[in-house]
């Protein structure tokens, strides 16, 4: 038993304290310091003080314990899935040889740690009932987490159950932390080895830099533990590139293959590798890079197949590049950053694969790659860009809100609600709901529109509303039921009388409909809106639909049909079309831009000559607009977006409204600049490197920049832009770890190769960006041929421990040397106010007045009862007085009487009789006798 204190700078503070009291106390009379009052409230404040010490340095008792906590780590990771029974085992024996002082807890670990059931001397167990994620084995974290729930009071230790693999983390270190700390780590090591058949990919081997047009080797690393037939292949970013046909050998097996890098950037590849039979699949497939420099190279997307061919006359040698329709467009981020820039040329969005201006939009804002489009019939706000992702990248908007400019409109919307509408997911009435009401929000304040909808008859939804009240318009559209069959004439004349009487310039009737119409006379209207100036557009949704009949009502009212094949096209064909039916966006005029400001692709030109049409746009506040139409539309117009650069060019190039600027001796060069302007500037290799680095679940990034900043400046910033494979955006900050090296890590989640941009800035404007990748195959998890167990014996033998064969052994080995603490903060607390309040007792009560009234009260008791007694019990006796007292008998009664005394005698009256003199003399004489 000893003693201890959790604080013990706090008893220091007696000293000061004492001193507090006891100063005043030396400073009262010595006759009031030794006044019982005095003495016993200072002994009380002396103990009140050792006590308060006491509790503020936090004094505790110690004594050695016999109590053990005991946590059993069973490593649950996709490694150990062959020996769950045996660990199982390990686990019961563990419960049932435990003594009586031990405390059995459970825990599980894979890639993460669960705390299965808790420190009892009870434990419950019959099999495991959690499932950390098995992908990595992080012991490191599963020791440093056992360590901390288990009480420091008690003798501790760790049993770990596990097949010896780490794969993440550092264990060893882990093991160093607790041991200091007292705690013993056993383990048993669970034999897993290669259970069946087994063929892995080990590695690809690539070199890392090659110029476009350089033929190079790629050498794949094959590990099988039997003979086998296999298949490899070899994938180009996400094409199947090479299939061969492979024997396998027991042991290590090379393949080589033979390519060509034909782009510049970061290339990927992917190797996989199939056998009849296998154990493990997960690691039959491994990803790698190889970076490419040279000339760049372009993507351009034809929106019509007619519009690139003067283009790609003119950029002729100056540059690599590719030609595709919209729907051949990339659908990866790896397929399209391929390419240093992107040409859209009169691209209808609707044509585009879903959810490629995503895709784009990241890949010039993360990348740094360019963006230029270019203008025509099917673009921009005729292309249905409006409100996309599309437009968000764009220098301009492709919505014109200068109402003053542009004609007013009076639009109907004519919507099939039949009941063949309103089949299947995303039916085609819901996605005509979502069209209408796209081209409502389209609508200016000053236009008009109506909703009808037809089926067995046609029913007004909306009445002639002005373009103000959007919202209400649109709320009545996302309520219109289905029906049953289709009649078409009766909603054709209603949209007729709806816009006959109309004061709007424009009036225009967009129908749809998926089926064959049952009624008809429809000629005979649409003449009649052809006479009144009404335009009607029709949308044949799907096969059903009556196609003839649809495009012979467009064409007699000089409308426009389309066919909508997929129903997912319906809201961007609806907004198209309104935007067409605006008149405004698509300007066929000759005219001379302007230009206004300077700008590296207007080089060398102070005039410019004639255009012949264009399509109306609107600039952003953000971006330099340097060539501007006769009323001062964009014409062309860039800006900076993210770490890439996009320009917006409204006109063609394929010499519909061109035809001047492709004969003009400087359309040329304006043309070429304009390619130029949207390359990513060459990296300069003197500005510095990013080398790249994957340990476990990490990857980490470092930077060696040489920029002329040393590092430290407040307005310098230093980020890794990182894309997953599958799109994820990473932002990684990079610290400062030496001269112009910065350096931080990420966690790899994914399989596949991460695309890494760092970037630098400084007052907030970009400085410097640099390209690189890395790349995460399976986890070594998956390793069938790793060697494993050497890692867990050196963990145990950091801490105290052993490898052991079975739980029964480690448990027969007890373990000493933990101490008990027992704290007194309650019981102190309760004597520190016990103590005080007796002391405030004291010093409030006049006690010596107390006691003494008490004593008196007490001999007068004592008196009346004797005389009582004596009285009472006692018969009188006559016994003669001595001589002596017949003295002072007489004697008193002259004092009494005041004889013999006179004036004198009044003035020196004795205070006390004789007879009491008399009677204390006695009493002291029987005292000494």
């Amino acid at each position: 038993m000893g003693i201890s204190f959790e604080r013990p700078m706090f008893l220091i503070l007696a000293i000061p304290l004492l001193a507090f009291t006891l100063i005043p106390w030396f400073k009262l009379s010595k006759t009031t310091r030794r006044s019982g009052k005095h003495v016993l409230s200072l002994t009380l404040r002396i103990i009140c003080i050792v006590l308060t010490t006491l509790l503020l340095s936090g004094f505790m008792t110690v004594k050695q314990t016999k109590k053990t906590s005991v946590i059993i780590l069973a490593d649950l990771s996709d490694s150990t899935r062959h020996v769950r029974q045996q660990m199982n085992n390990y686990v019961r024996d563990a419960v049932e040889h435990a003594d009586k002082e031990t405390r059995i807890g459970l825990m599980t670990f894979g890639y993460d740690t669960v705390y299965e059931l808790p420190l009892t001397t009870d434990l419950r167990f019959v099999s495991f009932e959690t499932s950390p994620q098995g992908n990595h084995t992080n012991l490191a974290n599963a020791i440093i987490m056992a360590n901390a729930m288990m009480p420091s009071d008690t003798n501790r230790r760790i049993i770990i159950l596990t097949d010896g693999k780490q794969t993440i983390g550092d264990a060893l270190e882990s093991a160093r932390q607790v041991a200091a700390q007292g705690v013993r780590i056993d383990a048993i090591l669970l034999e897993t080895g290669t259970v069946g058949k087994e063929v892995q990919v080990n590695k690809i081997n690539l070199p890392e830099t090659l110029y476009v047009g350089e033929e190079f080797e790629l050498v794949v690393e094959i590990e099988s533990n039997y003979k086998a037939d296999a298949v490899l292949r070899l994938f180009d970013e996400q094409e199947l590139k090479t299939v061969q046909n492979i024997s396998l050998q027991e042991g290590i097996n090379k393949f080589v293959f033979t390519d060509v890098a034909t782009a510049p950037g970061v290339k990927n590849y992917r190797v996989e590798i199939e056998t009849k039979e296998d154990d493990i699949l997960r690691n039959n497939r491994m990803y790698s890079y190889i970076r490419v420099l040279g000339t760049p190279r372009l993507l351009i997307i034809d929106g019509t197949g007619n519009e690139s061919h003067e283009f790609v006359k003119i950029l002729g040698d100056t540059a690599n590049y590719d030609v595709v329709s919209p729907r051949m467009a990339p659908t990866t981020l790896e397929n399209l950053r391929k390419y240093e820039s992107v040409v859209m040329m009169n691209v209808s969005k609707s044509d585009l694969p879903q959810g490629f201006d995503d895709m784009l939009e990241q890949y010039v804002r993360q990348l740094g790659r360019g963006l230029l489009t270019v203008g025509g019939d099917e673009s921009y706000a005729l292309g249905g860009w409006a409100d996309s992702t599309l437009e968000k990248i764009l220098p301009v908007n492709v919505y014109q809100r200068d109402e003053g400019e542009i004609a007013s409109l009076a639009l109907v919307i004519l919507i099939d609600n039949s009941g063949s509408m309103q089949s299947g997911h995303n039916s085609p009435l819901e996605l005509a709901k979502e069209g209408a009401a796209r081209a409502v929000r389209s609508l200016k304040n000053i236009d008009e529109v109506g909703v009808i909808a037809f089926s067995d008859n046609a029913k007004r939804i909306v009445e002639m509303t002005s373009g103000e009240d959007k919202d209400y318009v649109i709320n009545r559209i996302a309520r219109i039921p289905s029906g049953g069959g289709t009649m078409m004439y009766t909603a054709m004349e209603m949209a007729y009388n709806d816009l006959v009487n109309s004061d709007k310039a424009v009036k225009h009737v967009i129908l749809l409909s998926d089926g064959n119409p049952a009624d008809k006379g429809f000629d005979k209207i649409a003449q009649m809106m052809k006479e009144k100036n009404i335009t009607l557009t029709t949308i044949a949704i799907g096969g059903s639909a009556n196609v003839n009949l649809l495009a012979s009502l467009a064409r007699i009212t000089e409308g426009r049909i389309y066919k909508a094949v997929n129903a997912k096209d319906l809201p961007d064909i609806m907004l198209q079309e309104t935007f067409l039916a605006m008149g405004e966006y698509l300007n066929n005029k000759t005219f001379i831009p302007s230009l206004v400001q300077s700008s590296p692709v207007v080089k060398g030109i102070t005039s410019f000559t004639q255009l012949h049409g264009y399509i109306g746009t609107e600039l952003k506040d953000a971006a330099t607009l340097v060539l501007a139409s006769d009323d001062d539309r964009p014409i062309y117009a860039e800006w900076q977006y993210g770490l890439g650069f996009v320009a917006s060019y409204t006109s063609d190039l394929n010499g519909k409204w061109s035809k001047t600027l492709l004969e003009w001796d400087k359309g040329q060069d304006f043309i070429l600049n304009m390619v130029s302007r949207i390359l990513p500037q060459e990296e300069d290799p003197d500005l510095g490197r990013v080398e790249t680095s994957k340990s476990g679940d990490k990857g980490h990034i470092k930077a060696i920049l040489n920029t002329g900043i040393e590092g430290g400046e407040d307005n310098i910033e230093t980020i890794a832009q990182v894309i997953s494979p599958s799109g994820k955006e990473i932002n990684v900050p990079l610290t400062l770890s030496g001269l112009g090296v910065y350096e931080g890590d990420f966690v790899l989640e994914e399989e596949g190769n991460y695309l890494i941009n760092v970037v630098q800035y400084k007052d907030g404007k970009v400085i410097l960006s640099k390209e690189s990748a890395i790349v995460s195959s399976y986890s070594d998890e998956y390793d069938a041929f790793l060697k494993s167990g050497e890692v867990i014996n050196t963990v145990v033998s950091n801490a105290n421990g052993e490898v052991w064969d079975n739980i029964h052994d480690i448990l027969k080995i007890k373990l000493l040397g933990a101490k008990e603490y027992i704290g007194y903060t309650l019981p102190l607390l309760i004597l520190i106010i016990i103590i005080l309040l007796i002391d405030i007792t004291i010093r409030r009560l006049q006690f010596g007045s107390f006691i003494r009234a008490i004593t008196q009260k007490s001999s007068a008791g004592v008196e009346m009862v004797r005389d009582v007694y004596t009285t009472r019990v006692k018969p009188k006796v006559f016994k003669p007085e001595s001589e002596e007292k017949q003295k002072v008998a007489k004697t008193d009664k002259k004092v009494k009487e005041k004889k013999d005394f006179g004036k004198e005698a009044e003035e020196k009256k004795p205070t006390t009789s004789v007879s009491s003199l008399l009677e204390v003399k006695e009493t002291k004489g029987r005292k000494k006798l």
